[in-house]
């Protein structure tokens, strides 16, 4: 029944039992009143529903209707009694689980003849056993009862460190990400020390042996000792092959083919690298004529890929001619070069570029492996984003500073781990140029710095991505490029040759500005060049030198391919470092000023604001005709009343009577209007129903009220604090289950629970016991120790309700809070929230669930295309808006054994009800839907009574439309978003990354 202000519920009850004694108070819920009649006096049914219609004005009555048994509860209690020990024992603190009913309460048959197991007790039931406890005047459930909780900075502290746990646990138990951490900028560091130490030094050139040592054993060559021999042939030739046999290589004596031929016949035959590896030199002999006279001629061969090869082929040729003219093995030229020094010209080009270039090769990649150590820390807060984790955080009374400061501090402490592996690395490999002058201190200090730089530039950068992977991949390749592009951009146009060193400079400070990669590349290149030409300067002997020519590299007049060096390593000026340490200490700071300004939502706001000024000139307003439609649907006469109330009533006046207010609440996602000025108000202690098909903007409604996106326009009230101005006090009030479950997988399921407590501010010495009645009372306990991301789907939506309940927060909004739930765990729920309403709380819930709604809302709207289409109790929307009876019988069976024919009753019914249509008959089974919705009830039992003794009918239920019937006739005009409506990446960074989310 659906009451009014005037209606007495004592004067009620006195009349219901004047007709059927045994009838029984079932709830009294807001303007609804619930009562249970038991099927055995169903021939009083008449009369009392007709006395009802009749004096429905005088006892304040503004609609009624009647409803039956659920297969569901039938479900629920067929298995009952198997599982009375186990439900026993989630009976907590006083909630009762409906499933426990058959021993501790006495059943009568309800309307159709079976019991559904609704309990009778000192709390009355909702009409599908829901307990509720209405009079009892705020007695709190037990996991809310008597918190005390923290304020100030006690609560700052409580809030600190529960995220600071957060990001610890993460870490540990996400060991795949922890161990690429820790390896993958350690081997880079090793890799840029191994290069550094494989760089050939800038020095003179050694003395050179001209033999075939440096080719190593094995070699062939060639020789031939002509036609016709002669004893000086034969004695050179054999010197020769014995010289080279020494060397373990293996002579080819060429004895057909004229000699130059063979060499080409040869390198053909096994091809030209094998030839070039293998035949340095050879030697060819015979006679010649010379003035008329014959002679011996001897020349050397060589191959041209060396080259030395013929100096070498020289020596080894003069060598054989020594040993037979001596006729003495023993004896040998050794021929050695040595290479003039260095000028000073060729010294100093040398040296400029291999100290450069050494330096940009350790900076380089060292950059690298630190790219991808930055970017793993955008991967948690991506995941935390994405599924709703971190809103879910910040609507539990977590503020900015302690969400991200704590962030930072374990980022921090995780990211100088690796780092201090990385000077580990940079001690063991004793590079002169990091090591000595304590300038491994400089480095730490880099890293340092760069640590506090880049960390809240990734903070903000990360805003942009949607995943993980994709944000991970994005922030290392941009990290990379903002590092090594912009180093070899710089290293590049500083050589001198190309004059544009003024132009280096520039990007330089530029770079410096934004890009902490860029600064700590520049800072390890600078340490490595600044000790590179000191050193060489040094060594030199540079202060006597400037005496004589104050233009030598190594002096300050130097004009050209000059060694600028700086005794400080910290110096400003190129080649120290201390520009680098300065720009990396204030970028930290100005990155974290930016990030607490998109926090804060003032740069939002501001990007909102001025959206709304370019995207709503020449718009329609959806309340510039009274008789707005919606998809084809005129709004509602009880839609237009709230709306025309709330927008006629002060504020004041309308925070003073209603818990939550909302006026003409509105968000547009570019051309798609998602909520269209919804108006609705919720009182104390009532539990609120959003209902409507996926995209009627439900969410986004959510998503305004819980600080989540900003209103386009309007706003909404809670407590008397709106949702524009004052949203974190509304966050301190304020309990969030969101439609999909932001849990964090790596933590367990009582870590979740004593994380947002603390967030609540729930003292410590609390938060065990009320963790675990939330545990008992949820039926968490078995699954309590294990990770959340190994909890089924109806599991997860047990805990995000109670992250939702923790704390005893004065509104709870619920969105689709037991999809994926059992009925005997959603039932439990439904036990819990109805106490949690009783005590005092206002609850907002959207469901896809009709029997959930009517359990548990004492006020709801259905939703189309972003606007509310109806409004009021589940009993006035039926009644209202509900199409006539639903009439199931069971035909009885006749003494012979057989079934009764429906087709008598069916008649019977036809001329009785005009309007009446078989929806099925077979087998004794008949299901009637008469849609006169003027019927009178009370004649329609009258009806079917006579019914039940004439045409043998051995049960029936009479019921109004569902609820969901109601809710499909209006819903099935809504019309989905369009899939152009969806905004990238590019988008949101258009819209200030977050503004437009």
């Amino acid at each position: 029944m659906v009451k009014d202000k005037t209606c007495q519920t004592s004067k009620v009850t006195e009349l219901v039992k004047s007709h059927v004694a045994t009838a029984a108070l079932e709830s009294e819920i807001s303007a609804e009143l619930s009562y249970l009649l038991p099927f055995d006096e169903s021939d009083n049914f008449e009369k009392l529903l007709l006395e009802i219609e009749t004096k429905s004005s005088d006892l304040g009555i503004d609609s009624f209707g009647t409803t039956a048994t659920t297969m569901e509860e039938v479900f629920l209690k067929v298995g009952e009694p198997d599982n009375v020990e186990e439900e026993s024992e989630t009976v907590v603190q006083g909630i009762s689980n409906p499933n426990y009913a058959e021993n501790h309460h006495d059943k009568k048959p309800l309307l159709n003849g079976h019991s559904n197991g609704k309990i009778a007790n000192g709390y009355g039931t909702l009409s599908n056993g829901v307990a509720l406890n209405e009079t009892a005047g705020g007695n709190f459930i037990a996991f809310n009862k008597n918190i005390k909780k923290n304020t100030g900075k006690d609560l700052i502290l409580q809030q600190f460190y529960g995220m600071f746990m957060k990001k610890v646990i993460h870490t540990l138990r996400n060991q795949l990400v922890t161990g690429v951490q820790l390896i993958v900028p350690v081997i880079f560091t090793i890799m840029a020390l191994s290069i550094e130490l494989t760089i050939p030094k800038q020095t003179d050139e050694p003395p050179l042996t001209l033999n075939l040592q440096p080719f190593g054993n094995g070699l062939t060559e060639m020789y031939t000792t002509g036609k016709t021999p002669s004893n000086l042939t034969l004695g050179v030739a054999s010197r020769y092959e014995y010289t080279l046999a020494n060397r373990n290589d293996i002579p080819l004596r060429v004895t057909t083919a004229p000699f130059d031929i063979a060499v080409v016949n040869q390198s053909k035959a096994i091809g030209i690298a094998t030839f070039n590896k293998r035949y340095i030199i050879g030697l060819e002999m015979g006679q010649g004529m010379k003035d008329n006279e014959s002679v011996t001629e001897i020349i050397s061969y060589f191959n041209g890929q060396p080259f030395h090869s013929p100096a070498i082929s020289l020596a080894y040729t003069m060598n054989a001619i020594l040993k037979h003219a001596t006729q003495d093995n023993i004896l040998s030229i050794t021929t050695i070069n040595f290479p003039l020094p260095q000028s000073l010209s060729e010294n100093t080009r040398g040296l400029f570029f291999s100290t450069l270039g050494t330096g940009f090769v350790v900076a380089f990649c060292v950059i690298f492996g630190m790219a991808f150590l930055i970017a793993s820390f955008a991967l948690f807060l991506i995941k935390e984003r994405a599924t709703g984790a971190k809103h879910l955080q910040r609507v539990s009374g977590v503020g900015t500073g302690a969400f991200w400061f704590s962030n930072f501090l374990w980022d921090m402490i995780n990211y100088l781990i690796p780092v201090l592996l990385i000077i580990v690395v940079f001690a063991a490999f004793n590079t002169d140029a990091f090591v000595e002058d304590h300038r491994l201190g400089i480095l730490f200090g880099l890293f340092l710095l760069f640590g506090w730089g880049s960390l809240p530039f990734v903070y903000i950068i990360q805003f942009v991505f949607k995943t993980p992977p994709a944000g991970l991949v994005a922030v290392s390749m941009l990290n990379i490029l903002s590092g090594l592009a912009t180093l070899m951009a710089v290293f590049v146009l500083k050589i001198p040759d190309l004059g544009t060193e003024d132009v280096a400079t520039a990007l330089d400070w530029v770079f410096s500005v934004i890009f902490p990669t860029y600064c700590m590349g520049s800072g390890i290149m600078n340490v490595y060049t600044n000790y590179g030409y000191a050193e060489g300067c040094k060594a030199t002997g540079y202060p006597e030198i400037c005496l004589i020519d104050n233009t030598s590299p190594c002096c300050s007049g130097c004009t050209d391919t000059c060694f600028k060096f700086q005794d400080n390593y910290l110096a400003w000026e190129f080649p120290g470092s201390g520009k680098y340490f300065c720009f990396m200490a204030i970028q930290g700071a100005l990155f974290f000023i930016v990030l607490f300004l998109f926090e804060t939502g003032v740069l939002q706001k501001q990007c909102a604001s001025l959206s709304d000024k370019t995207s709503n000139v020449g718009q329609y307003s959806g309340l510039e005709e009274a008789e707005a439609e919606v998809g084809g649907i005129a709004e509602d006469d009880d839609v237009r009343a709230e709306r025309d109330r709330i927008n006629t009533t002060e504020i004041r006046s309308l925070v003073a009577s209603d818990s939550i207010v909302i006026k003409n609440l509105k968000k547009k996602y570019d051309s798609f209007l998602a909520v269209d000025e919804i108006c609705v108000s919720v009182a104390k202690q009532e539990c609120f129903g959003l209902l409507g098909q996926n995209g009627a903007g439900k969410t986004s409604t959510f998503k305004m009220l819980t600080g989540d996106v900003i209103p386009t326009s309007g706003n909404a009230w809670m407590n008397g604090h709106d949702i524009q101005h004052e949203m974190k006090t509304v966050h301190k009030q304020l309990g969030y289950c969101p439609q999909f479950d932001a849990l964090i997988d790596q933590m367990t399921g009582k870590e979740i629970l004593v994380m947002f407590a603390r967030l609540r501010g729930v003292c410590e010495s609390q938060i065990k016991s009320i963790v675990d009645d939330l545990i008992d009372i949820m039926m968490l306990r078995q699954y309590a120790d294990r990770q959340c991301g190994t909890y089924s789907g109806g599991n997860k939506r047990k805990l995000s309700t109670a992250v939702a309940l923790i704390g005893d927060p004065q509104f709870i909004f619920l969105d689709e809070p037991t999809t994926g739930m059992d009925p005997g765990a959603r039932r439990q729920l439904w036990n819990v929230l109805s106490q949690v309403r009783a005590s005092g709380r206002t609850l907002v819930l959207t469901s896809h669930s009709m029997e959930e709604c009517d359990a548990l809302c004492t006020k709801m709207v259905i939703m189309v295309n972003g606007r509310f289409v109806c409004c009021g109790s589940s009993q006035h929307l039926k009644s209202r808006f509900g199409q006539g009876y639903t009439l199931i019988c069971n035909m009885g069976t006749s003494e012979n054994g057989t079934q009764d024919s429906s087709i008598p009753l069916t008649q019977f019914l036809c001329d009785k009800f005009p309007s009446t249509q078989v929806f099925d008959a077979h087998q004794g089974y008949c299901h009637f839907q008469i849609t006169d919705k003027n019927l009178s009830l009370g004649l329609l039992f009258g009806a079917m009574e006579k019914a039940k003794k004439q045409f043998n009918v051995e049960d029936y239920h009479i019921h109004q439309a569902t609820l969901e019937q109601v809710f499909l006739a209006f819903t099935r005009n809504q019309v989905s978003p369009k899939e152009e409506e969806k905004h990238g990446i590019c988008k949101q960074m258009c819209c200030c990354f977050l503004c437009c989310s």
